[in-house]
């Protein structure tokens, strides 16, 4: 844990959306340094310190930091647009992805397979709605949100 973190929010849990990409800008703004601007991350800091500086830059006390609503990922090292000659084929297959809070695209370029998943639904990407019998399923689901739960038919 930061050891600049309030004591009051020691423990806690943010369903902001935190990647791997985000430590090495942390890391740095903790050991007061200003990370590279070819960086891509942000420093998650802004999500629990208690800081008047980012209190003003979110709009006033106690208002919400402008947080990434979704983001997109690639393993891809072949091609950019086929994937061909990807080198870990059948290892880690090439894969570009969209990920919401709500949904979860997925495109594997070396199959040309795509996948679609409602993830307030289905949160573990069980039932694929761009092709509902797949491998994993050979049932037919039907996602109903009343209420949250899913009805199998």
């Amino acid at each position: 844990q930061d050891p600049r973190m309030p004591k009051s929010k020691r423990g806690t849990m943010s369903d902001a959306w935190t990647l791997n990409i985000d430590l090495a800008p942390t890391m740095l703004k903790a050991a007061n340094v200003e990370p590279s601007l070819f960086m891509q991350g942000r420093d998650i800091a802004n999500l629990y310190l208690d800081d008047p500086a980012m209190d003003m830059q979110r709009g006033g006390e106690g208002v919400d930091i402008d947080w990434r609503k979704d983001f997109y990922y690639e393993w891809n090292m072949g091609d950019p647009l086929n994937a061909s000659g990807h080198p870990q084929t059948n290892l880690i297959d090439a894969a570009q992805a969209l990920v919401t809070n709500e949904w979860k695209y997925i495109y594997w370029p070396e199959q040309d397979f795509e996948q679609l998943y409602h993830r307030s639904i289905d949160p573990y990407d069980e039932w694929d709605l761009i092709k509902k019998d797949n491998q994993r399923n050979r049932s037919s689901f039907s996602a109903v949100s009343d209420g949250g739960s899913i009805q199998t038919t």
